[in-house]
């Protein structure tokens, strides 16, 4: 019996290193692609090293750098203002596309597969396609709106400082509602059929309905997707990039694009990590919050 036990434990042993063995190459990769950059990153930020020169520590020079350059309060009130409107305008869409689609409309499968596609688009074909819509000269968007006469000239949308900050932030808008509606869908999907019979029988409304049963169990996909929308806009440089380049002058001026800039048009590429390494703290304090709002969540449901 005991030799049977120790055969058995031996078996599950060698099963245990079969599968560390396995996930030997994962990690290497992940050490390879995903860590190392970043440490080599954050080391990078503390230097001040520029192309063709030999790599010098330099302590926090490039964050007194940043500070005194005037752009981190222009940059971070982009972001904020940015961050503020896109978050309220995402989650009210895809709160509205998430109800509609969950009620009996004609074709729902087909609009919840059309619903996908902003959200699949490689992000050089999005912006390709909203150049063309925004083109002050023969776009889309400017001939609709002139043959209405709701414009009485072309408008450049990307190089306008009135308008080129909601540019960018109407093409934010677009990438994530699909994710976050869909999201929402799922979740409005869980909601037990009996609940509503329940509520419908002590003589609730939908707005009440929708206040007290639908808006409460949304609550926590809710939290999850807008995180994950703040932390993509504040990481997101290919749709700034190539549709103003952070201009015209600061008007949508990020951090991302900022750090770009420095890195490939100066060469300063330890000024440039320390910009990425500010986003890392911010981003990080803004997961720590939600973790510890999530824990204070469930600690008061429990």
């Amino acid at each position: 019996m005991t030799d049977k036990k120790e055969k058995k434990k031996g078996n599950l042993n060698r099963s245990k290193r079969k599968k560390l063995m396995l996930l030997i190459p994962t990690g290497i990769m992940i050490l390879v692609l995903s860590l190392y950059p970043t440490l080599r990153g954050i080391y990078l930020g503390f230097t001040n090293y520029r192309v063709g020169r030999p790599i010098e520590f330099n302590g926090v020079d490039n964050y007194v750098g940043i500070y005194n350059s005037g752009y981190l309060g222009i940059i971070f009130k982009n972001i904020g203002l940015m961050l503020l409107i896109s978050v309220i305008t995402i989650y009210v869409i895809s709160l509205a596309l998430a109800l509609l689609l969950n009620s009996e409309i004609p074709l729902r499968g087909l609009w919840r597969a059309l619903l996908i596609i902003p959200w699949a688009v490689p992000p050089i074909a999005k912006i390709s396609m909203w150049k063309a819509i925004f083109n002050p000269v023969c776009g889309y968007l400017n001939a609709y709106l002139l043959k209405f006469h709701l414009i009485d000239q072309a408008v450049n949308w990307t190089t306008d400082i009135n308008f080129a900050k909601y540019t960018v932030i109407t093409v934010f808008v677009w990438g994530c509602v699909p994710f976050t509606a869909l999201s929402l869908l799922a979740t409005l999907q869980q909601v037990p059929t009996d609940i509503h019979e329940a509520a419908v029988l002590d003589g609730a409304n939908s707005v009440k309905y929708f206040r007290y049963i639908v808006l409460p169990y949304l609550n926590q996909t809710t939290a999850i997707t807008m995180s994950l929308v703040v932390v993509w806009i504040m990481n997101d440089f290919s749709s700034q990039y190539l549709l103003t380049k952070g201009g015209p002058g600061s008007a949508t001026l990020t951090p991302m694009v900022e750090a770009y800039r420095q890195g490939f048009t100066y060469g300063n590429f330890g000024f440039a990590s320390a910009y990425g390494n500010t986003m890392i703290v911010c981003v990080s304090v803004l997961i720590f919050i939600y973790i510890k709002s999530m824990n204070a969540r469930d600690k008061g449901v429990n």
